[in-house]
């Protein structure tokens, strides 16, 4: 996700005291814009079929959003066709970011986003499927049978097409998300559960970025969060 990754090291940067260049900012997403509303991660074909066949995943449209939004940009925020998200916690996010009329609509189902953030929090693993096709079990058997052990029966042994991971990625885009807006009720919140689940941020980042000398993990150990 190198939008993502772009978005929190500028943010890291900013919460460093750094002053945001507007244009140094910019110029990595211009290099994910392959034309208006359309953004890529790995060029203008990948395995010699059309980008428009791929989708900008969630993961990279938030650290975008964030990061437009932290520089009141809007130019790129506004390409974002926010019904080719239709998460309510993505739709929600994205369109109080455009501002004007969307910003004053969303206001009232911010909860939404601020629920996702706390809920992603809460818990340090998750159960994910494998690749489905490697085993015989169907695709929706193995999100099913990770949905009930994520919720009903975390201490069930797995079977061979799930596995348990860390659960980072959600809790760095809610660090995204609450520091971008300055959501200050939740991002107490999120601080509270992460310290407690995980003991630091500094945990968070190190599991997802494992390479200890990586610059977001850098700059993590300077602002000692």
């Amino acid at each position: 996700n190198p939008s993502m990754f772009t978005a929190i090291l500028y943010m890291m940067a900013w919460l460093d005291g750094n002053t945001l260049d507007v244009q140094r900012v910019k110029l990595p997403y211009k290099n994910l814009r392959v034309m208006r509303g359309v953004f890529a991660t790995k060029g203008n074909e990948i395995d010699g079929r059309p980008i428009g066949e791929y989708d900008f995943s969630h993961d990279d449209m938030t650290g975008l959003i964030c990061i437009m939004y932290l520089i009141n940009d809007k130019e790129y925020i506004k390409e974002v066709k926010t019904l080719d998200y239709l998460h309510p916690r993505d739709f929600v996010f994205y369109n109080y970011a455009k501002g004007g009329w969307r910003q004053v609509i969303a206001w009232f189902f911010m909860w939404i986003p601020m629920m996702a953030m706390i809920a992603s929090c809460l818990e340090v693993y998750k159960v994910r499927s494998k690749n489905h096709k490697v085993y015989d079990a169907p695709m929706w058997k193995c999100y099913w049978h990770a949905f009930v052990l994520n919720w009903i029966n975390k201490k069930h042994e797995l079977p061979e097409y799930l596995i348990k991971i860390e659960k980072t990625d959600g809790m760095i885009l809610a660090f995204l998300r609450v520091n971008c807006l300055d959501l200050v009720v939740t991002k107490k919140i999120v601080n509270y559960l992460v310290i407690k689940k995980c003991g630091s941020w500094r945990w968070v980042f190190q599991k997802f970025f494992a390479e200890f000398n990586h610059p977001v993990n850098y700059i993590v150990r300077k602002l000692g969060i």
